[in-house]
């Protein structure tokens, strides 16, 4: 006959739970992982989630534990946020569909992958992503790729050394105002940050390749980054006024804040 579990027992089988969970270096600890695998450590778990000391996610066959004191809507998001961070992997800039998001926290419990969309909102408020639509698709980039590859170091601008803008003769002073002016004008009207470089040279007007260099040197200085676009969709006068970076073509651009 089984001895009857004592009270002592099972606090001391509880502030060992807590302990392995507290140095725990996961989001979330299976049973197995806190060792509660005996009867006396199971019921022991089991009191400290009616105690609302652990939280238990996922489902009954086979849940996750964090402690409660962790679970606060702001730690949450951290953690999907951590989970999002996976997706990139460096090297060049990869546009990632947001449909993919659901497939890189397919290992989070069910109620924390609901904070996909805060934790993406707070990427974007940091500027370690940008998002943006093409089509009827949404995409995300991470900004450290873009700025590696657009580093004097290193990507599409190593092998071009940023040039010497305008000649001094025909240096147009208020050309980047007016840039900035348009392109604010034309991201209003097209509600996205995303422009095409044909319709912001459309307000500009001026130079093309003038136009081009302030472009140019405003991706140098990572304050504004160049996208392909669609190149099969676009216009012939949207190719011929596309911006050209270490011979690849841009037809978008997006300045940063």
């Amino acid at each position: 006959m089984t001895a009857p579990l004592s009270r002592a027992d099972l606090e001391t089988e509880k502030n060992r739970i807590l302990d392995t969970l507290g140095r725990f270096a996961g989001p979330f600890a299976s049973s197995s992982a806190l060792g509660a695998r005996s009867s006396r450590a199971k019921a022991a778990l089991a009191e400290l989630v009616d105690a609302r000391k652990v939280r238990r996610f996922g489902p009954a066959g086979r849940p996750s534990y964090r402690l409660a004191s962790r679970c606060s809507e702001d730690e949450l998001v951290d953690v999907v946020e951590e989970q999002l961070r996976t997706l990139h992997q460096g090297g060049a800039p990869v546009l990632i569909p947001l449909s993919r998001l659901a497939s890189a926290l397919r290992k989070l419990p069910v109620p924390v992958r609901e904070y996909k969309l805060p934790a993406l909102k707070r990427l974007a408020q940091r500027k370690e992503v940008i998002i943006f639509q093409a089509g009827r698709q949404s995409f995300l980039v991470f900004t450290a790729s873009l700025r590696d590859y657009l580093s004097p170091k290193g990507g599409a601008a190593s092998q071009t050394p940023p040039p010497a803008t305008v000649t001094p003769a025909v240096r147009d002073e208020g050309l980047p105002q007016r840039i900035q002016q348009a392109y604010t004008e034309v991201m209003a009207a097209r509600h996205a940050p995303d422009v095409p470089i044909s319709e912001l040279y459309a307000r500009v007007g001026g130079s093309l390749e003038a136009f081009h260099e302030v472009l140019r040197a405003a991706c140098y200085e990572q304050r504004a980054v160049p996208t392909v676009g669609e190149p099969a969709f676009a216009s012939d006068t949207a190719r011929r006024q596309a911006l050209v970076i270490d011979e690849e073509k841009f037809l978008n651009i997006k300045f940063l804040p």
